[in-house]
């Protein structure tokens, strides 16, 4: 039953600081059992942006926390009107008193922006026994992980927060990091990678080998993480080419060349180039540089020989997807080159090569996840890289060497072992990096057989099959880990939420 309809905020959004729904609805958003909202946004300006909404809940209606996200992040256009529908979906009960908090990322974002909430009454046992919601977080370095899960990584990180912005202090060893690129949000799961480039900071550094028809000027600018004259400007002629960084002799395998970069001047260029196999054949990626920091990549298959990085090129890259020849004015930052299909996050090097370690996500006892030795698991993720990127087989999740759940990196299908039993359901999933992925995977107890849905973006549920017979029960006392193995084989994505459902109970998406 419909409760009521209301506007409640219209108006004009400026800078990245939240705006609230007004005071007024906050008794009123917390009385309904769920509850839709839908954003319109027009009149746009600036660069990059984007829009998110987030429900905040509170029992004295001074001090608030984040119940869930709602919408976003949502790319806005300044030509088009722009609307998204979201609901608060997070299965927790609301508060006495809620509100939507309301904000914009990007470069000198701007918009008109209305938000209307449809609620409704009705009441109905979710099933779900745990929830892990990490959508409406602040990007960031994360204080604390909900419902008793624990992080570990044994290194520094750095996370993207923007499309325009990243936080690259902070985030120790062990802190959990929510990242949102202004298309993708979550909580941060990467594999280890290592940033090959010694100085992806200084490109008049000695690691670095001189261009041709280049001036470079270094700490010509504040770089997109905030930190004042650090960036280095290129300025190359046509044909030319920037300082390059060279690995000399690199072993075979697929590379990623990454960075951040912003026009040095109104209306240039900007074309970057990863060559390989001493530069016979090459991947370029250029246009209109923005005016305002962006991160992009490139990713080459290498055999033999040298790979060279090179920030900016004014040669003709058309034959490796690039632009025609001419010249380029761009300020770089944080270029990185790492061994693999994907780009991950950002790795700060001065001076020498640097390593962020994998990261662990787990539970001390799955028995907190467990219905009578069974375990029905439903998770949210965008993943970094497609279904055939990844290197190793990525985990949904991992006890032991009997307990497990993967799926294949060269087929794609999905395997689930339990007490030793293992089962590789039939059909193979498939998606884009940066999808969103829905999966729901129930299977132990000892009584029914094990199954398996996913959609993509949500779309219709694919049925993966089914084990054809039963398998056995999981019991409690050990810990669980989450799209990873110990700290490895990880599923990179960007980690939107996990539930845990009762025996026989499944999300309303599964058919």
């Amino acid at each position: 039953m419909r409760a009521f309809n209301e506007v409640i905020f219209d108006g004009e959004v400026a800078g990245t600081t939240a705006v609230y729904s007004d005071a007024f609805f906050d008794p009123l958003l917390s009385v309904v059992d769920e509850l839709i909202v839908q954003a319109v946004c027009w009149l746009v300006s600036g660069n990059a942006v984007a829009l998110r909404v987030a429900l905040e809940h509170s029992n004295d209606d001074v001090n608030w926390v984040t119940k869930c996200g709602i919408i976003g992040p949502l790319a806005l256009s300044a030509t088009a009107v722009v609307t998204d529908v979201g609901s608060d979906d997070s299965l927790v009960p609301t508060g006495a008193y809620a509100r939507l908090r309301i904000w914009l990322s990007g470069d000198s974002p701007a918009a008109t922006v209305r938000v209307t909430a449809c609620a409704r009454k009705f009441w109905t046992d979710s099933g779900v026994g745990w929830n892990a919601d990490f959508t409406g977080i602040t990007p960031g370095a994360l204080a604390t992980l909900p419902a008793g899960l624990f992080l570990s990584r044994a290194s520094s990180a750095t996370v993207q927060t923007s499309a325009v912005s990243l936080v690259t202090s902070g985030i120790g060893n062990d802190v959990p990091r929510v990242g949102d690129d202004g298309t993708h949000a979550g909580l941060v799961i990467e594999e280890t990678r290592t940033n090959l480039i010694p100085n992806g900071r200084d490109l008049t550094a000695g690691s670095w080998t001189a261009g041709s028809g280049v001036t470079t000027t270094a700490d010509a600018a504040t770089g997109p993480d905030g930190t004042a004259s650090i960036a280095d400007r290129s300025e190359v002629s046509s044909g030319g080419f920037s300082n390059y960084d060279p690995q000399v002799g690199a072993g075979a395998g697929t590379y990623t060349m990454s960075q951040w970069h912003q026009r040095g001047s109104a209306n240039a260029l900007a074309q970057l180039a990863l060559m390989v196999d001493s530069t016979a054949s090459f991947k370029a990626l250029g246009g209109l540089a923005p005016a305002y920091w962006q991160r992009v990549a490139v990713t080459m298959t290498h055999t033999s020989g040298d790979v060279y990085s090179v920030p900016a090129i004014g040669m003709d890259g058309t034959a490796g997807g690039g632009i025609a020849a001419g010249p380029r004015d761009v300020i770089t930052d944080l270029v990185q080159l790492e061994v693999g299909k994907f780009a991950t996050e950002a790795i700060v090097t001065s001076g020498g090569t640097a390593t962020r370690s994998g990261e662990r996500l787990y539970l001390s006892d799955v028995a907190v996840l467990l219905d009578a030795g069974r375990l029905s698991l439903e998770m949210a993720l965008q993943p970094k890289g497609s279904g055939t990127q990844y290197a190793t087989n990525p985990y949904v999740w991992y006890i032991d060497a009997s307990n497990y759940a993967l799926i294949d990196a060269t087929t794609q299908k999905l395997s689930l072992s339990i007490g030793g039993t293992a089962y590789e359901f039939t059909t193979a999933m498939s998606w884009a990096a940066g999808d969103t992925v829905e999966l729901w995977l129930e299977g132990g107890g000892g009584l029914v057989v094990s199954r398996c849905q996913y959609r993509v973006n949500g779309g219709t549920a694919v049925d993966l099959g089914s084990s054809g017979s039963a398998q056995g029960t999981i019991a409690g006392g050990v810990a669980i880990d989450l799209l990873a193995k110990a700290g490895s084989a990880q599923w990179s994505a960007w980690l939107r939420r996990v539930r845990a459902w009762r025996s026989g109970r499944r999300p309303a998406w599964v058919s």
